[in-house]
């Protein structure tokens, strides 16, 4: 309750992302949760910000992943995925077409195996089963909690 470290979009979408920090009060910190609640949050929230000294706004647009950059992953198995950072978060699925969540040191993606691989019963299937699978899809999900730490 004494400092604000958040990510905003403009307009809901990624082309435009921003990281947000700032030291608050416990007044200000409750403040800020009323405006973050409000049915206008997004403009309640920029009103409430501009009213404060000492906020750092960083864009960080930039650290969206492109198509290009995710195509990397494509072919790697999912070990290698954990290899470069990335934890398995959960997955889901049904009728042997299952899709898994990874979160990395600055994003979260989804990932699907090859085409043509179904998975019956995920429990058949090991983490090292799964690690083993190669990876035939990646979409880009959202930031992960990690970027609000990482150096700007």
């Amino acid at each position: 309750e004494e400092s604000l470290a958040a990510l905003f979009q403009k307009d809901n979408s990624y082309e435009a992302v921003y990281k947000i920090k700032a030291k608050l009060t416990p007044a200000q910190y409750a403040q800020y949760s009323e405006a973050s609640a409000s049915e206008d949050s997004e403009k309640d929230v920029a009103e409430f910000l501009k009213g404060l000294d000492g906020v750092t706004v960083i864009d960080i647009t930039s650290a969206v992943p492109t198509e290009e950059m995710l195509s990397q992953y494509k072919g790697m198995t999912f070990g290698e995925l954990e290899n470069e950072g990335f934890e398995k978060s959960g997955y889901s699925g049904d009728e042997g077409i299952y899709v898994f969540f990874y979160d990395g040191p600055l994003y979260s993606v989804m990932v699907s195996p090859e085409e043509g691989v179904l998975i019956e019963d995920m429990d058949d299937y090991s983490e090292n089963d799964i690690r083993a699978l190669k990876i035939g899809g990646v979409e880009f999900c959202g930031f992960s909690f990690d970027i609000l730490e990482a150096e700007d």
